[in-house]
């Protein structure tokens, strides 16, 4: 199915296109970055990919009259929630603002300048957000090439293992893994289809269990709408989806033995091929004594403490850092009342806006939002660090200023 790009405005087409630079640029940065590092020798980019991707993010708040007023309220009520915890938490200041001033260790730079512009930009363009698609194919099937031929040159051929971070590689890739497998199901396209499965299978190999299982996730909401319209679809999806269980039974045994060999030769590993062999997929020490400092903490002060609640708590043991869960991010910066209220609210809207958006082509964009920006964090993360959540709050929050535009799908 094509898109007509030519319906949407002037203005429209940039807020578009900076979306689009606010979804790439950070994880080409970080493969560009890898490779010219580990390989070359040569010092980090990243200063000139995050000052232009904060121009963007400053690009963005000229759309700030034609957003809702409640996105307008909620980065009012963040910021101000940030500035108390500021006050209340010296302990961790750098925390905040670090004395370098990077955007991605500093989360009151983080929020205006990458994360809010995110929030600001779904919440604009809202419906005509499916036109996502007529830019998205080939830079997210490069990035996977790119994403593959990283791995394969700075670990296998230059044995950089221990170098490369397993969880930045695999969520750098996913966002362009879940946009191909979109493309190819909505235009029918194998090749990309076929991109994001190979894309998936190094995240699977290379990557983290929960970029591993995010990715699973999103492609079963996308194939549920895409098979659930007609009773023959959903046959005919059940049926290859017992076909492929049942193939994958029979290989998966082999498959992994000759990957962790492979990779056992060029002095690498497969983490959670590994886990999965040793029956330990579902342990994890480290988070595990984190979760208990978390409940300790709660049950310390049942009413929460705030914004960045969790890394106070984490500094006051000696860690840096944050929970990786949402849930218990909620309960410790927002108590055992309210954490829970906002986290079933929020649950219940994002239900009802995919239910809403079932028979449309944005519900590819809301389920690519809601996977990478809200189900990552139960695995990984944290809310005041993820630019992608605040990209599915603008999209779950109303802004009567949209133009309704329901053409090709929509």
């Amino acid at each position: 199915m094509e898109l007509s790009y030519n319906i949407l405005t002037k203005r429209e087409k940039y807020a578009l296109i900076s979306l689009i630079l606010c979804i790439f640029i950070p994880s080409y940065n970080y493969y560009i970055n890898e490779i010219y590092m580990l390989n070359f020798g040569r010092g980090s980019i990243s200063a000139v990919s995050y000052v232009f991707l904060a121009g963007v993010g400053l690009y963005s708040y000229k759309y700030f009259s034609r957003i809702s007023g409640k996105v307008i309220a909620l980065i009012g009520l963040v910021l101000a929630g940030m500035f108390v915890s500021y006050l209340i938490y010296p302990g961790i200041r750098e925390a905040f603002i670090d004395k370098s001033y990077n955007p991605l260790t500093s989360t009151l730079l983080y929020l205006p300048l990458i994360a809010f512009p995110m929030m600001i930009l779904t919440n604009y363009l809202g419906n005509r957000l499916s036109h996502l698609f007529d830019f998205v194919r080939v830079p997210s099937m490069i990035l996977i090439a790119l994403a593959i031929f990283d791995y394969y040159w700075t670990v296998i051929i230059n044995g950089h293992y221990f170098d490369v971070q397993y969880m930045p590689f695999s969520y750098n890739m996913l966002p362009a893994t879940c946009l191909s497998f979109s493309y190819g199901l909505i235009n029918r396209k194998w090749l990309d289809t076929v991109a994001a499965i190979a894309g998936l299978l190094v995240i699977l190999i290379v990557g983290s269990r929960g970029c591993f299982v995010c990715g699973i996730i999103f492609i079963a909401m996308v194939c549920i709408k895409r098979y659930s319209l007609s009773l023959g679809k959903i046959l005919g999806f059940f049926a290859v989806l017992a076909a492929v269980v049942i193939a994958l039974s029979y290989t998966f045994t082999s498959f992994s033995d000759s990957v962790v060999s492979f990779m056992d030769e060029h002095g690498a590993t497969s983490r959670t091929l590994m886990m999965i062999n040793d029956g330990t997929v579902e342990e994890s020490n480290s988070r595990d004594n984190i979760y208990k400092m978390m409940t300790n903490a709660i049950s310390d002060n049942p009413l929460g403490y705030g914004l960045m609640g969790d890394r106070y708590i984490l500094f006051q043991h000696g860690n840096q850092g944050y929970c990786h869960s949402v849930i218990y991010e909620f309960l410790v910066d927002y108590g055992i009342i309210l954490g829970p209220i906002l986290l079933v609210l929020l649950v219940r809207i994002l239900f009802i806006k995919l239910k809403k958006y079932i028979k449309l082509d944005i519900y590819y964009i809301l389920a690519l939002f809601a996977v990478v920006g809200f189900v990552k964090l139960f695995f990984s993360g944290s809310y005041l660090g993820e630019s992608y959540f605040w990209g599915m709050i603008g999209l779950l929050i109303s802004n009567k200023n949209n133009r309704n535009i329901f053409s090709n799908g929509e």
